[in-house]
């Protein structure tokens, strides 16, 4: 299957929110390195009131808030972000929520003081929209955000919002000083992500053209010289014949279990998402993309299954009933290996292993001017044990400290 090139596709949306515990100039130069690629940030406890400054973060605009000595709610925006409108409340037990309306998506900043009771009010139709996101300070307890049990507000909070969507990614930053709160995040991403890979060229041997490869080496082995220091050259030679005729290449980015035709819907949805990633067609097209790669992947695994030979292919026969095992971890190893016996083995292999004999019983021994006998362990290997040892070398190994792998030296190539 021919690769295509996979079109990134950027968060949709990207919000942060953080309990500030009161607003002040450092805070703000803090948090704005921190949230700079966000395009909604919003706060809670400013403990701004009616007489002082209005807040201020660096490179976002204040878009709506809401003022209390004791509490306080700030939400900001891109600059360059659409809002259609702005929805603001504050409840009888001091529950504070803005919402800002976007095109086909809303976002409700809330808070609520640890006292008071938590109470749902329904938003206006102006700011109603088609996706709606909640973030904040609850102040409740819950099992679905790591509390051991539910208080009241806890039930009444998981009762009111809906499960988001497997598309969000939710992520804790780290602190700022002076808040014992830490920053979290939502971002929303389109509903197919491709699997990242780190970049490291490979060959692909099964598309290499052996006959030129061949041809070009035999052609240029004859101006080698025939003495050991010409190895290298020699190598620098297979490297450079391998590159010509030999594809290598890496694919960063690729998504499990895609054919041509959950490709094209891939391009298409890709399309869409650019254009309005919350509109009624993106989110359609997502559902049939996920059906359809999904079918997909389920029919590569039922034809690696029917394939598998435990005869001729045990390793991968191997690999498969290890990956549909239920138990994926490692066992730990254990050893009986000491810190003491490694250093008692050490003092052991300093020590000289022959007996030292008196200085008298030193002889001096004549050393014959005559040449030994050549025997099997010395004489040069002529070509017949050359091509004899390329011959036993297994194709598709590893290559060795001289880069040079099996198929590159193998006879008939």
């Amino acid at each position: 299957m021919p690769q295509r090139h996979l079109r990134p596709s950027g968060p949709a949306l990207s919000i942060a929110s953080i309990n500030i515990e009161g607003f002040s100039r450092c805070k703000a130069d803090i948090l704005a390195t921190v949230v700079k690629h966000f395009d909604i940030v919003c706060m809670q406890e400013t403990h701004i009131g009616p007489a002082q400054h209005r807040p201020a973060l660096p490179g976002m605009k204040l878009v709506a808030e809401t003022r209390h000595r004791q509490y306080g709610s700030a939400v900001f925006s891109r600059p360059n972000l659409t809002i259609e409108e702005v929805c603001t409340h504050t409840t009888e037990g001091q529950m504070e929520t803005i919402t800002v309306a976007l095109p086909n998506v809303s976002v409700t900043s809330v808070y609520k003081p640890p006292k008071s009771p938590f109470s749902h009010t329904e938003l206006p139709d102006r700011c109603k929209r088609k996706f709606q996101i909640s973030i904040g300070d609850f102040n409740a307890h819950g099992t679905s955000w790591g509390y051991k049990e539910n208080n009241q507000d806890g039930d009444a909070v998981e009762t009111w919002l809906d499960e988001l969507a497997s598309r969000a990614v939710k992520e804790v930053l780290d602190p700022i000083p002076h808040s014992q709160h830490r920053p979290i995040t939502i971002t929303i991403r389109s509903v197919l992500q491709a699997t990242t890979v780190p970049f490291r060229r490979r060959f692909n041997l099964r598309k290499a053209d052996w006959l030129l490869y061949q041809q070009e080496i035999e052609d240029s082995i004859p101006s080698i010289p025939p003495h050991p220091n010409s190895y290298t050259t020699f190598t620098d030679l297979l490297k450079r014949s391998a590159r010509r005729h030999i594809p290598r290449g890496c694919q960063t980015e690729y998504i499990p279990g895609l054919s041509e035709t959950s490709s094209d819907l891939l391009q298409a949805y890709h399309t869409a998402y650019h254009e309005d990633p919350f509109s009624s067609t993106t989110t359609e097209l997502g559902e049939i993309l996920l059906n359809k790669v999904g079918e997909d992947r389920r029919q590569v695994w039922k034809e690696l299954i029917e394939n598998t030979n435990m005869t001729n292919n045990s390793r991968k026969a191997w690999a498969t009933i290890c990956r549909l095992g239920a138990d994926h971890t490692t066992p730990p190893t254990l050893t009986t290996v000491t810190a003491n016996s490694v250093a008692a083995q050490l003092v052991l292999n300093g020590r000289s292993q022959t007996r030292r004999r008196p200085t008298g019983e030193y002889r001096r021994t004549a050393v014959s001017d005559h040449p030994q006998p050549a025997s099997a362990l010395t004489k040069p290997f002529d070509p017949e044990e050359l091509e004899a040892a390329l011959c036993l070398l297994k194709p598709g190994k590893a290559a060795g400290i001289d880069d040079i792998g099996g198929n590159d030296t193998a006879p008939g190539t």
